[in-house]
Parts: C-alpha cells; sequence; structure tokens
C-alpha cells in the first residue's frame, strides 16, 4: 500500500489543477449519535458529504489514512446533487486518544488529493450532581423547588463535553424524568413540583434521589434529598396558662380588685415558628378583648406572652379562655383552657417569731453580732412571694417599719410561710425589747395583717464573765477523775465548754453540769475530766462560754499533771511539838466539882522538818487521830489548823476529866500527811506520832486571882493616866491655841497695814512731787501731802513696831541676825515660833518653814531626802538573808537563791526578777539591783515579832507573827476573833504588796501617825491624839483580859496583841524602821541650799530694813523720803503673810487634830462601849 501511496501522491500535483473534489461536514458519533462524542469500546461512526466535478461518484475513491494496505474505502451513496460517505472505524484505528482526528483522503479521477480530518472526543466519565435540595423544607400543601447543579466532563483531558439528557429523580409514588438534552457541561436548574406528584403522605420526611444522565446516556452516581410534610396544627398545653403578678408569679387568688396582669400560655409546635396565636379572657373581665400574644420557643414547647389582661373577678371558680393558633404552614387549632382562680380576702397572722439565738423554750435573743429575726405567718391565700412584711424593730435598732429581705413558703411552719430579716445589729441596750408587725405589712393581693401582740425578744451583747476556774483534786493524777469548776456570771444560762485533749484522752469538747446560784447572775459549773495522762505534765485547758445570744468568753488556764505513787508512803517528814497554847492549864477551869466546868480548848503548836532526800516535798493536807484520848480526854474530835503549812496546829477540846489528872496529861495522837513532789502525789499518808503533854497547875485559884487583880488595877491606872495627861493637854491648847490664832489673825493684820502703808506712801511722794513749786499754792499742797504722810505713817508703823516686837515678828530669829533688836523683840519670836512649833508642828513639816524662802512647797517635795535609801534597803535584805541561810544550815535543810528568798519576804514584784516565769532576769540579781532613790516603791511587808517585840522591814519565813500597813488607824483592825481559835503565829494574814511612797511628800515625819515624831517635834495636838489611841489600846487590853478570865483561858494574847497595835499604831512601825529624824538636820540642810535665793533675800531683808523695824523717822519727812520705809514694810508684810498663811494651812496644825480626833472616836470608844482584843 504504501507503494501505492507513493505512486498516486507521486502524480498528484500533477493531477492537481486538471480536477477539484468537494468534501464537507465531516461528522464523529457514536452509537448515541452524538455528534463528535464517542463513548468508550464503541464502534465510531465517520461521514461526509462531498462530489467531483461531473457528478463523479466518490465510492472507491474515499479512503482512510492507515486503514489498510490500500486504505479502507468510504461506503457512499448519492443523497441528492452529493454523495453521502460513511465509514465505521475501530477503537484501535484511535491508537488510545481520547481527543482524536482521524483524516481521509479523495483520489479524484484527476487533479490532486484532497485530504479531510475527522475530529472527535472519547466521552469515558459520566455526569455528577453536585448539589440536590428541595425547598422549603418543611411544607403543607403546595409546590417545592428541586433545585440541581450537574457537571459534565468527557474526561479528564478534556474540557469538552457531550452535555446532559436527562435526571431522573425517584420519590414514593415512582420516577419523574426532567428532560435537559443540551450540550452544556454545568447546568444549575430550579423545577417546581406539586407535592402530590411526588408523596401521597399526610405528615413526615420524604425522601428523593436523583440520577443525571449525559446525552451519551451514561448515568451519575444517585444523590439525594429530603423535605418534610406538615399538615399537623399546634397543641395548646391547657395547664400551661399561668396569670403572673408584677413579680412574675403565679396568680391563683384575687381580691377582687381590678388589677393588670399578663398571661402565659405553652404550645407544642414541630415547628415553633408560629405566626399568630390570640386569645380571648373576657372571661376574666368584660375589659379584655382578645389579644395577640408574642411567642418564643422555650425549649420544645412554645411560650406566648399576653401582656396588659385585665383581672377582675370575685367568687372562687374556673373561667375559660379561648386560645386560637396559626403556624405559618397555615395550620390552625382553637381550643378552651379553663384558669381556676380562688377569692382571697383573709388578712395574714403572724404566729410566732425566732431570733438566730433562741432556747428551745421559746425565748428569744439578740446578741452583739450580726442577728436575723425569722417570722411564720399563717397565710392561706395568695401567699407573701413580694415580702411586704414590715416590722418595728425600734427597740432594737431603732428602725421603726423595715421590710423583710424574704419570704418563702415552708411546710415546717405553722401556716406555711416564714419572713426573714437578715444581718441585724442592736445598738440599744441590754434587756428585755419588743417587735411588731407593723400596719404597712400585707399579702401579695393586698390584704392587710391581722393586729397581734408585739413579740418579745431580750437584748444581750454583753459576754459572759468566767470569774473563777479551779479544779480538784489540787494535784490530779491519773486514774482519779478531774473535776473542774467554772464560775459564770450572766443574765442568762450559757453553754460551757472544755477543752483538754493535751492531757486527757476523753473526747472534747466537753460539756458538764451548771447551776445558778438562785437572786444571782452566778452559775456554778462542774466539768469531769478522765482518762488523764499518767505521766507528769504542765499543760492547760481552755473553757469557752456561749451564752444564749451568741456572746462568747474564753479562757485559758495552766495545769501540772503529777504521777501517782501507791505503793506506800512518802516518810518524808518528822513532827515534834514546839509549844503549847496555853502553856499551862488552870485545874479549876475544868473541875467537875464546880458548877458548869468548862471543856478547854488548847493548841498543839508543831513543828515539821523535811528529811534528806525530801527537799521537794510539799504537804497536801494533814489530818489527826487521837483513838486513846478520844471521849476520855478529850470531848470532842480533835482537828488541825493551819494544816498545809510546817508548823501547823492541833485543836484540842479537852474535857473536865483532865483537870482531875493528879499530874501532867499525855495526849497520844496520829498525825496522818498527804504529800506530794514536784512530779508525783503518793496516794498512802505518812503517819507521825506526837504525844503533847497538858500542863496543869494551880489546885485553888487563890494566888492567880490575887496576880489577875494586880494587872486589872494597874490597868485601869494606867488608863485614867492617860485620860488625865490628855485633859491637860487639851487645856494648854485651848489657852494657848487661841493666842496662836489671835496672833496670827493679828500678824494678818499687819502686813495688810503695811501694804496701805506704802501704797498711800507712793501716792503722796507722786502727789509731792507734782505739786513742787515756788507758788504759794504749791507750798499749800506740799504741806498737805506731807501732813497726810505724817499721820498715815505714824499709825501704821505703831502697829507694825507693836506686832513686829511683841506678837510675830518677820525674818529670822535674833540670835542669827547681824542687827540685835532690843529684848522685846524676843519675845516676840518666842511667840511667833511657839506658835510654829508647839501648835502647827513646823519641825515635822518642811512647808511651815515658810519664813526661809517663798516658795518652800515646791522645794520640800524635790529637795528632802526619802526615808531610807537604796542602800539602807539593800543591808536590810542582806541582813535577813544571811540570817535565813544560817537557819536552814543548822538544821540540813535545803534553801532557795536570794532573789526568791527576796519574793518570800515580801518583794512580790521586784524589777530583778521575770514576772512571767518567777525566775531572775539574766544580768540582774538582788545585789546589783539598785532602786531609783527619786520614786521608791517597794513592796515590802513589815512584821512585828511577838517574842522580841520588834519590827524589821523583811519577813523570813516562819518568823512572823502578823503584818498589817501602817498608814492609818483602822478600828476594824482591832478586833480579831480568838476565844475558839488560837493566836495564829503563822496562819493566813495579809502581806501587804505596797506601802506609801516613803519621802517628804508623804507621811514620814507626821507626828499624828507617830507618838515618837509628835514628842521629836515638840508639838501638842499630835501628842495629844497619840495618847488618844493608846488609851483606846489599853482598854482594849483591859476589855480583853476580862473576856478571856471569864472563859477560863489564859490573858497573855490581850498583852502580846496590845503590843502589837501600840508598836503599828502609836509608836508606828514605818517610823521605827526609818529612825527617829536623825536625818533631819541633812534634809534641812538640803533644803536650805536649794532655797539659797530666798535664804539671802531674808537676810537682806533682816539687815537693811532692820532699823525700821521698831523706829520710823521718815514718818516726819515729806512722803518722797519715806520710800524706803514703805518698801520695807511691804516686804516685811509679805513674808510675814506667806508665814501666817502657811502655818494656818500646815499639815499636822492644831487645825487637823479635831478632824482626826473625831474620825478616831467617831468609830467606836472601847473605853466606854465595850470592845476587845480577842
Amino acid at each position: 500500500m504504501g507503494i501505492f501511496l507513493i505512486g498516486i501522491l507521486s502524480f498528484i500535483p500533477i493531477e492537481s489543477t486538471a480536477s477539484l473534489a468537494l468534501l464537507f461536514n465531516p461528522k464523529v458519533s457514536g452509537a448515541d449519535n452524538v455528534e463528535g462524542f464517542v463513548k468508550p469500546d464503541e464502534p465510531i461512526q465517520l461521514s461526509v458529504m462531498g462530489q467531483l466535478p461531473g457528478n463523479i461518484g466518490l465510492n472507491g475513491r474515499l479512503l482512510m489514512y492507515e486503514a489498510g494496505p490500500n486504505g479502507n474505502p468510504f461506503f457512499c451513496s448519492e443523497v441528492g446533487a452529493f454523495n453521502e460517505c460513511r465509514y465505521l472505524a475501530s477503537k484501535s484505528e484511535l491508537n488510545g486518544n481520547k481527543v482524536f482526528s482521524l483524516p481521509a483522503f479523495l483520489i479524484p479521477p484527476s487533479g490532486p488529493v484532497e485530504t479531510i480530518s475527522f475530529d472527535g472526543v472519547v466521552d469515558e466519565i459520566p455526569p455528577e450532581i453536585t448539589s440536590f435540595s428541595v425547598s422549603p423544607s418543611v411544607i403543607g400543601q403546595g409546590q417545592v423547588s428541586l433545585s440541581f447543579t450537574v457537571e459534565e466532563r468527557a474526561n479528564s483531558g478534556s474540557s469538552s463535553c457531550s452535555g446532559l439528557k436527562r435526571i431522573k429523580v425517584a420519590h414514593e409514588l415512582g420516577d419523574k424524568d426532567f428532560d435537559f438534552f443540551v450540550p452544556d457541561c454545568t447546568i444549575a436548574a430550579s423545577i417546581p413540583v406539586d407535592v402530590s406528584q411526588l408523596t401521597s403522605a399526610a405528615d413526615g420526611m420524604i425522601a428523593l434521589a436523583a440520577v443525571a444522565f449525559d446525552r451519551l446516556n451514561q448515568a451519575s452516581q444517585e444523590k439525594t434529598a429530603q423535605f418534610e410534610i406538615d399538615r399537623t396544627p399546634p397543641i395548646v398545653l391547657q395547664d400551661t396558662l399561668q396569670l403572673l403578678d408584677a413579680a412574675n408569679k403565679k396568680i391563683t387568688f384575687a381580691a377582687g380588685q381590678k388589677a393588670a396582669v399578663s398571661a402565659v400560655i405553652n404550645l407544642t409546635e414541630k415547628h415553633p415558628d408560629l405566626a399568630k396565636i390570640t386569645a380571648d379572657f373576657s372571661s376574666l373581665s368584660v375589659d379584655n378583648a382578645p389579644k395577640q400574644g408574642v411567642c418564643t420557643a422555650v425549649g420544645d414547647a412554645v411560650g406566648c406572652l399576653f401582656s396588659d389582661v385585665v383581672l377582675e373577678i370575685s367568687l372562687t371558680n374556673s373561667y375559660p379562655v379561648l386560645v386560637t393558633a396559626t403556624d405559618a404552614l397555615g395550620n390552625t387549632v382553637s381550643q378552651t383552657v379553663n384558669y381556676p382562680i380562688a377569692f382571697d380576702n383573709a388578712a395574714p397572722v403572724g404566729t410566732g417569731l425566732m431570733t438566730t439565738y433562741h432556747t428551745a423554750s421559746g425565748v428569744n435573743f439578740i446578741g452583739a453580732g450580726q442577728n436575723n429575726i425569722t417570722l411564720a405567718i399563717r397565710e392561706d391565700g395568695a401567699g407573701l412571694s413580694l415580702a411586704d412584711v414590715f416590722l418595728d424593730v425600734g427597740e432594737i435598732n431603732g428602725s421603726t417599719d423595715i421590710k423583710a429581705d424574704q419570704c418563702i413558703k415552708s411546710p415546717a411552719v405553722t401556716g406555711g410561710w416564714e419572713c426573714s430579716w437578715l444581718d441585724y445589729v442592736p445598738t440599744k441596750p441590754d434587756g428585755l425589747k419588743q417587735i411588731s408587725i407593723t400596719s404597712s405589712s400585707k399579702d401579695d393581693l393586698g390584704n392587710p395583717f391581722e393586729p397581734s401582740q408585739p413579740f418579745e425578744v431580750i437584748i444581750d451583747t454583753t459576754p459572759p464573765v468566767i470569774q473563777v476556774m479551779n479544779y480538784t483534786p489540787l494535784f490530779p493524777r491519773s486514774p482519779k477523775p478531774l473535776k473542774i469548776n467554772v464560775n459564770i456570771t450572766d443574765e442568762n444560762e450559757g453553754l460551757l465548754r472544755i477543752s483538754a485533749s493535751s492531757f486527757s484522752g476523753d473526747t472534747f469538747p466537753k460539756g458538764g453540769t451548771c447551776e445558778r446560784v438562785p437572786g444571782t447572775t452566778l452559775q456554778s459549773c462542774i466539768v469531769n475530766v478522765e482518762s488523764l495522762v499518767t505521766v507528769p505534765a504542765d499543760s492547760s485547758f481552755n473553757v469557752t462560754v456561749i451564752d444564749p445570744a451568741g456572746n462568747k468568753a474564753q479562757a485559758q488556764k495552766s495545769i501540772r499533771l503529777f504521777a501517782s505513787e501507791g505503793i506506800g508512803p512518802s516518810e518524808c517528814f518528822g513532827a515534834a511539838v514546839k509549844e503549847m497554847i496555853p502553856n499551862k492549864i488552870d485545874r479549876r477551869v475544868g473541875d467537875i466539882t464546880q458548877p458548869d466546868p468548862l471543856n478547854v480548848d488548847a493548841y498543839v503548836y508543831l513543828s515539821l522538818q523535811r528529811r534528806d532526800g525530801c527537799e521537794d516535798a510539799e504537804i497536801l493536807d494533814m489530818t489527826v487521830e487521837c483513838p486513846e484520848a478520844e471521849g476520855n480526854l478529850l470531848s470532842a474530835k480533835p482537828y488541825v489548823d493551819n494544816e498545809f503549812s510546817l508548823n501547823p496546829f492541833i485543836a484540842l477540846k479537852l474535857s473536865p476529866a483532865v483537870s482531875s489528872s493528879p499530874a501532867d496529861v499525855e495526849i497520844k495522837c496520829n498525825l496522818f500527811l498527804n504529800v506530794k513532789t514536784d512530779t508525783k502525789v503518793f496516794e498512802l499518808p505518812e503517819k507521825e506520832e506526837v504525844k503533847p503533854i497538858i500542863r496543869l497547875y494551880n489546885n485553888a485559884f487563890g494566888p492567880t486571882e490575887v496576880n489577875v487583880q494586880k494587872t486589872l488595877d494597874q490597868l485601869k491606872k494606867d488608863i485614867e493616866d492617860t485620860a488625865d495627861k490628855i485633859e491637860d493637854y487639851e487645856t494648854y491648847m485651848s489657852i494657848f491655841g487661841s493666842w496662836c490664832t489671835i496672833a496670827q489673825i493679828v500678824g494678818q493684820i499687819n502686813g495688810l497695814a503695811q501694804t496701805v502703808k506704802a501704797t498711800m506712801g507712793a501716792i503722796l511722794a507722786a502727789k509731792w512731787t507734782g505739786c513742787a513749786s515756788a507758788s504759794p499754792v504749791g507750798t499749800a499742797c506740799m504741806a498737805a501731802a506731807t501732813a497726810l504722810w505724817k499721820i498715815t505713817c505714824k499709825i501704821n508703823s505703831y502697829l507694825h513696831k507693836k506686832v513686829e516686837t511683841y506678837i510675830w515678828p518677820s525674818g529670822y530669829p535674833p540670835f542669827i541676825t547681824p542687827v540685835k533688836p532690843p529684848m522685846a523683840t524676843v519675845i516676840g519670836m518666842l511667840s511667833k515660833y511657839g506658835c510654829m512649833v508647839r501648835f502647827n508642828c513646823a519641825l515635822c513639816d518642811f512647808s511651815a518653814w515658810v519664813d526661809l524662802a517663798i516658795n518652800v512647797a515646791g522645794a520640800v517635795a524635790q529637795k528632802v531626802s526619802a526615808g531610807k535609801n537604796p542602800q539602807d534597803v539593800q543591808s536590810d535584805l542582806d541582813k535577813a538573808w544571811e540570817q535565813y541561810v544560817k537557819e536552814k544550815q543548822k538544821s540540813k535543810m535545803p534553801f532557795i537563791s536570794k532573789e526568791k528568798f527576796a519574793l518570800e519576804i515580801g518583794y512580790t514584784s521586784p524589777p530583778w526578777i521575770n514576772q512571767a516565769t518567777g525566775e531572775p532576769i539574766s544580768g540582774q540579781t538582788l545585789d546589783t539591783y539598785v532602786p531609783d532613790q527619786s520614786n521608791i516603791k517597794t513592796t515590802m511587808g513589815y512584821t512585828y515579832d511577838i517574842k522580841t517585840r520588834e519590827v524589821t522591814n523583811v519577813r523570813p519565813p516562819q518568823v512572823g507573827y502578823i503584818q498589817k500597813h501602817l498608814d492609818k488607824w483602822e478600828v476594824g483592825d482591832l478586833s480579831y476573833p480568838i476565844t475558839s481559835r488560837p493566836w495564829k503565829r503563822f496562819a493566813d494574814q495579809t502581806i501587804p504588796t505596797e506601802i506609801p511612797n516613803i519621802n517628804s511628800g508623804n507621811w514620814i515625819y507626821d507626828p499624828y501617825r507617830s507618838i515618837e515624831y509628835a514628842k521629836d517635834c515638840f508639838c501638842i495636838p499630835p501628842l495629844v491624839f497619840n495618847y488618844q489611841k493608846e488609851m483606846q489600846l489599853k482598854c482594849l487590853q483591859q476589855n480583853c483580859w476580862s473576856a478571856h478570865l471569864s472563859a477560863g483561858t489564859s490573858p497573855i494574847v490581850c498583852d502580846d496583841a496590845f503590843h502589837e497595835r501600840y508598836c503599828l499604831y502609836v509608836k508606828s512601825a514605818q517610823a521605827t524602821i526609818h529612825g527617829k529624824m536623825d536625818d533631819f538636820f541633812d534634809n534641812l540642810i538640803d533644803f536650805l541650799w536649794g532655797n539659797l535665793p530666798d535664804l539671802v533675800l531674808s537676810f537682806v531683808y533682816s539687815n537693811t530694813c532692820s532699823v525700821y523695824i521698831n523706829a520710823h523717822p521718815e514718818c516726819s519727812k515729806p512722803p518722797v523720803a519715806g520710800a524706803y520705809n514703805w518698801a520695807c514694810g511691804v516686804l516685811g508684810a509679805a513674808m510675814t503673810w506667806r508665814e501666817v498663811e502657811s502655818a494656818v494651812n500646815t499639815n499636822y496644825g492644831f487645825n487637823r487634830y479635831e478632824t482626826y480626833n473625831k474620825e478616831l472616836l467617831g468609830s467606836g470608844d472601847f473605853c466606854s462601849g465595850g470592845g476587845s482584843l480577842e
């Protein structure tokens, strides 16, 4: 064929101009006859139109290139004037091309060969539906729109396509085709279809499936879509209809009055986009027209709101409401809903009030903090949701109309409602108060509350006071239970809780039992604590008390736990009889042969000594038994007094049988000691045997009677002598005291007169100077001024001379002035200083020495020394410490440190001791401490020793007798009930912790407190006052003797008591310690040195003005010459006035005597009204 073609082609150019053929309209198609597109694997139909000149047929002349060895010819047939040539090509001829161009050539009879190409595309990809949807998605009746988007491509290498032929939609009624037959590669179309053509269903989801076909009938993948048929109307939910008040609370009650409310009702609707809803509320009020509501989706339902609904009913009934609802699909429903409303015009009633703090019995309290108030209310109607409930709490905090913070319905409250007022703090005083419901209160319908009685509450803002916390036993140890006692004061009973987990295994906090003491606010509480630790421990327990008003009090108390030793007694002490009181007993006292024989009280004074190794042993308590003597020698059971010390007393009541013994009587007793150490307590008592001997004397009362009578007679004589002495001194005071009063008044008059003289002198001197001239008028004026000055000067100078000479001279005594005055002035000095010393105690009171200084009072307070200096106090302590150590060493007993010893003897709070621990402060000791001399405040006690009758300012252990403050006379201190109990040398006496500050501003040198000072100061009024005290004590001593003799006991205790009180109240123990004015002159020198300017001024006056004291030559001269005279007069008058003023106001003058004496005798005259030192 190739040779053939070459041969043909070789002559084509030759023939090309000789012949002409025409080929046109070449076509390529497949089985579906879509021009230009064929499906894969199907024959390819080629066709072309053409002709040759002369109507030469084309058969055999139109050949395909490379279709065969000689080319495959087309099959041509005539079609009108042309030939239509066809050729069926195979896939192989495409050589794998998806877009192809097949060549063909025409061999004409003559002329050149003509070629033509057949172009086509292999369409191997079916169409694709990229979107398929139905709108609307929900419909009731009518048409829906089916929307498609289809994309078509022939193959991956081509942008051409064969086009869309049709879309088939499958539905429940069958298939529906939508023909297109368009060549477009992308088609978007929307086709309306009546729903009746797609489904016969009344409701539900309708599913559709679409398939697209291209023009070669290639089908796409199926694409689905759906829509919903909804022909169901909305459903009105009858139970959801509600009428709402302004607070959006459902209205179930109405009071009959017209009110604007709102209504809500819920519907169920598949699609909550409702178009319209109306409701007819005319049954609730004729003012209501049909209203349209506003609906919103509420979850699966639809809620519709109707505003401005008028409510006006007067009966309890069910009211119909017609509701019509239409959804957007045209589905409509009309339904009648019945709404029940009850008629309510009943008044609410407050049934009870309760506060945050209340008792089970219903007592309500208002505490100091924030308090809540709850009111229970009976309200069976509309309710109280609006909380329009008001209280008058004016008695609580001043507010009279307070709205409730909230009101809630509560089935636990009688009446079903409770309202609360929160966080109220009281501002009014404690006490019973009232709270009432105000007239503003109403329920949600406006029904006012029924009037009720006020509710009572108690304001209690005062916390309890924990007064006493103690425990028993005093030395707690396991397994003994610990009883904690707490005393509380509070107006109301509180709740007590104890926490003691640090030393007990009990469950805490732990409560106890409390009892109120009748008629008081005191509560006594007891809490039992068990399961104590078994080892020694220092711990504490906490006490919390909460009263009914919530007020809290807390306290803590330290406690020491001990171990228990139960194997045997301690054997730490030895006992010995130290003294019998009384030392001897008169047999006649208890003689059974005498009428009314007496049981005699006797006391065995014991001394207990610690044994070696028992230095920390202490006595808890002790008891005594005398089994052999009880019922025989003793008429009563013996007992131990002062049982916690090392010097106890055994009290014995001797029977009259003792007096019948011919010899002294020995009474055997066993002393049982309960002992502890620092860490443990011995449970078994230690037994010590003592054998006191009762010494008896006298078979007859004769000799004793004589001695007793002598003593009584001497006491009576002493009292009478003292009374006479007092009477003499009082007579002396009445005479010379009057003179001193007159002298003081005259001295003041003199001072006033000299001031007048000086004033007149100054005025006349000025007048005389102003009149000086040579004229007759000036001369007469000067003469008149001179004459008036002479009269004034002579009169006042005469008075001044007499007073200075005989009554009250100014300045220092004459023996220290350089100019010797006449003897008459000495008489005046004796009068002046006699009054100052004898009646105003000037030697004891520096403030009376005003003629030494103008401003003495302030200087004295700063300059006079303050009693014993710190070194003297230190010396006293050192001596006491040395004596104490010697005694302990002698008895082979341990002794404490000097610092602790200082605490024992009365220094309760020395600066060198840490008050929290009781131990010395580092770097400070008793030896290095020196008090501030300007402010000495010692805590020393003062002790009177009955044996030595001496006073010391230290109190070594077990040496003192009785301690007293020594700063005033107190009649109550003079009575001691000792008729049935011994004089206790070491009993519980009050040890003073402070005494007055010892300096000149206090009472050192106070003659009214010490007869020694009164004598040393030569001052009569305080001397008489001390004699009065002495006489009262002697009368008490006399009465005491009489009482003891009547009781048959020894009166020696009366003498002891008298000497003690004489020392304390007449001689003065502090004065004895301080000394008898030994430092007086030292103080005087300090005083004079500190006031040297005033002293110099007084000397200047005495020297310069002495010539004018008794002579006044300037009185005859013009007034200008008398300036020196009247200047000295004014200075002397000022000094005299100050001296007299000071003498009158002295601390210790006779003007004080009457006051002190009245206080003394006004408290009780023991010389006429009885009284005893017993």
